[in-house]
């Protein structure tokens, strides 16, 4: 975080107004991040974001010359940064109604199974290739969900996961809460990219929308297959594996593989 300081003539002499501002995207609240990408998707003007982000209030921030406004964009310059790590959700929750939430997955996926990842990151692919609002719904249910739903049922008391209801629920929320969550996805994916890099390869330069190199996606049926091999009576007990645990295996063998 960085201490900003802000003088500006008062009733009589000189005021001063001091806060601290975030210097990356994990440094935003959940309240910033979401204002952050209502910005970014044009919902909110340029001349309000600043109020919106720092406690500046908003007759303040209208009497302000080119050169203070020049300023605090400058503390903006880290939303240029689309090659950030996160292991984590910014927004800890998604409110369906007064009386229900979704709450995000742990951080570093610790209690994400290997399915729920597979059909997260097909539904990310999926809209990011089509940009269909369904796609972005779906994949919110894949990892905002009840905790007790499950995508594998490995005992009878498993809840298997009922993702086209849950996804109907979400699709009710404003876009970019929605949106919200697949940009942190994105910088997940980054993350995951430099701990299994045989899994999570860098794409081209050209496939990010700012010409830097995303992490492209595996082909999950064609290495979900591979990975269980004929162990086809023990499916299910692959796909409630932790994810991170199964990366772990998965990244060995594609690494031994190429040499």
């Amino acid at each position: 975080m960085k201490t900003v300081t802000i003088k500006y003539p008062g009733l009589i002499g000189e005021r001063e107004l001091s806060f601290s501002a975030p210097e990356n995207w994990a440094e935003l609240t959940p309240k910033q991040y979401l204002e952050v990408i209502r910005y970014m998707l044009g919902e909110i003007s340029p001349d309000t974001i600043f109020f919106r982000l720092y406690p500046i209030p908003k007759k303040l921030v209208a009497q302000f010359d080119g050169y203070y406004m020049y300023k605090l964009g400058e503390l903006l310059s880290f939303l240029s940064d689309d090659r950030i790590e996160m292991d984590h959700f910014i927004l800890p929750s998604l409110k369906i109604s007064l009386i229900e939430s979704y709450p995000a997955p742990a951080p570093k996926l610790a209690d994400v199974s290997l399915q729920q990842f597979m059909s997260a990151d097909t539904y990310f692919s999926y809209y990011s290739i089509k940009q269909e609002d369904h796609f972005l719904s779906l994949f919110v249910a894949s990892l905002y969900k009840p905790t007790d739903e499950k995508f594998a049922a490995i005992s009878g008391n498993d809840r298997l996961i009922n993702l086209p209801i849950n996804a109907s629920k979400l699709s009710a929320l404003p876009r970019h809460q929605l949106f919200a969550v697949f940009l942190n996805w994105s910088f997940i994916k980054i993350w995951l990219g430099r701990i299994f890099p045989y899994m999570f390869p860098p794409s081209s330069p050209s496939a990010g929308p700012t010409g830097l190199p995303k992490p492209k996606g595996p082909d999950w049926l064609t290495l979900f297959d591979n990975f269980v091999g004929d162990h086809i009576a023990d499916m299910q007990a692959y796909q409630a594996m932790p994810c991170m645990d199964a990366f772990r295996i998965i990244n060995r063998k594609i690494k031994e593989n190429s040499k």
